[in-house]
């Protein structure tokens, strides 16, 4: 009713400001109006609110979350309940111990180009140029070039920081004007091409870099290929990952999702997927800040190593968000704090593992998952709009949501479930 009251009063307020003093005479009428339009009245609310609350018939269910090993285990079951079991006044899951926010460099960082270098960092443009001069030199020494075509004036020749920088530069104001499916001989046209490209470099040299920039190490890919299918550019993106968890300190919401970046190379690990904008690429799964465009901590899928097993390489759902939360929580203290996640991550073991990191979790799941009991999934002869609430009866650190929503398809009405 306290809730009720304030929407009321704050309608009140609104109201009077903007129908002014001369129709305040008419407010409560309107308020009622309102009230019956929104599908309940306050008399009503009075004589339902216990009711609609507090169930009067207590339904105790049990399902299946792990079945038996061996003849002499039960395996592990789940008992739902529909009145909340008392809870442990002593727990405090809730607090966030670390506020959210830039913190350590961050704060310094007054300019487009300081906040920048926070993520791109120089050991990161270090390693990039190392590794592209060594390969720029074992190019110039199976081509057999003189000084003199190695000079200044040549777009063949090795590379520094402030030209990779640069180089990076183009590669923003590309994807900025829409130019990424544009042959770079446009790019550097004299008459129709931007002119920040020929300011910068020429098309020769800007080709050059493209074909020659190397993320790793040549001589020793060979053999971290076997164990990491993504060794190709690991330690960059690695350094990268730590970089982002390092800077921004995240509030009190998360939430894990998936990214399918558009990507033709043949590689073995590309991934396909119909329903997404761009159905080739590369999948990224990553945990990301719900109130601001932010990604904390990300995992590529590289595919199994072809010594099937490796320090990058997880398999399933679980263990890839486990492998999230672990990367992050290396350097951020995410105790107290909420991940929202959808039915491809939502599971109930994932929960109580996360509820034992001190971490809260919400998310839908699907209806086939383990550990949600019959009597609950089967819709025949529930109404329409049905709402009901379960709590894990051991605890009471579980809950679980079940609405039905009866569609205009001659199918079945869905039932969707909120852990």
């Amino acid at each position: 009713m306290d809730s009720l009251c304030l929407r009321n009063q704050m309608r009140e307020e609104y109201l009077s400001e903007v129908i002014g003093k001369e129709q305040e005479q008419n407010l409560a009428g309107w308020i009622e109006n309102i009230n019956q339009n929104a599908g309940y009245e306050s008399e009503e609310l009075q004589g339902s609110f216990d009711k609609c609350t507090l169930p009067a018939e207590t339904k105790e269910y049990t399902a299946v979350v792990e079945k038996p090993k061996h003849k002499v285990d039960d395996g592990k079951k789940i008992t739902w309940i529909n009145k909340r079991p008392p809870s442990n006044e002593n727990e405090q899951t809730g607090n966030i111990p670390t506020t959210g926010g830039v913190v350590g460099e961050a704060k310094e960082a007054d300019t487009p180009l300081k906040a920048w270098a926070l993520f791109v960092s120089n050991n990161i443009i270090d390693t990039i140029v190392l590794n592209t001069n060594e390969k720029i030199r074992q190019r110039l020494g199976q081509l057999e070039l003189n000084e003199e075509e190695m000079s200044k004036g040549s777009h063949i020749r090795l590379i520094d920081s402030v030209e990779v920088k640069s180089f990076f530069g183009l590669l923003y104001a590309r994807g900025l004007l829409g130019l990424n499916t544009h042959d770079y001989h446009i790019l550097f046209h004299e008459s129709f091409g931007h002119p920040i490209f020929g300011a910068v470099m020429s098309a020769k040299r800007f080709a050059f870099i493209h074909a020659n920039i190397s993320f790793d190490d040549l001589k020793t890919r060979h053999r971290r290929w076997v164990h990491d299918r993504f060794a190709a550019a690991r330690d960059v993106f690695e350094c990268f990952n730590r970089n982002c968890s390092s800077v921004v300190q995240p509030d009190d919401f998360l939430t894990i999702d998936e990214t399918l970046y558009g990507c033709r190379t043949q590689i073995g690990f590309r991934q396909y997927n119909r329903s997404k904008p761009v159905r080739y690429g590369l999948l990224y799964k990553s945990i990301n800040a719900v109130r601001y465009p932010f990604t904390f901590s990300t995992v590529v899928y590289s595919g199994k190593p072809i010594e099937g097993s490796g320090p990058f390489y997880v398999t399933g759902t679980l263990a890839t968000v486990k492998a999230l939360i672990n990367q992050l929580k290396s350097s951020i203290d995410l105790r107290g704090r909420t991940i929202s996640l959808d039915r491809l991550y939502t599971s109930i073991e994932l929960f109580e593992w996360l509820l034992s990191q001190s971490i809260n979790a919400l998310g839908t799941i699907d209806a086939g998952r383990k550990g949600i009991p019959l009597e609950i999934k089967n819709i025949a002869g529930k109404q329409d709009k049905l709402y009901e609430v379960y709590w894990e009866k051991k605890e009471g650190k579980l809950c679980l949501n079940s609405f039905i929503n009866h569609t205009k398809s001659k199918a079945l009405p869905k039932e969707r479930f909120i852990a």
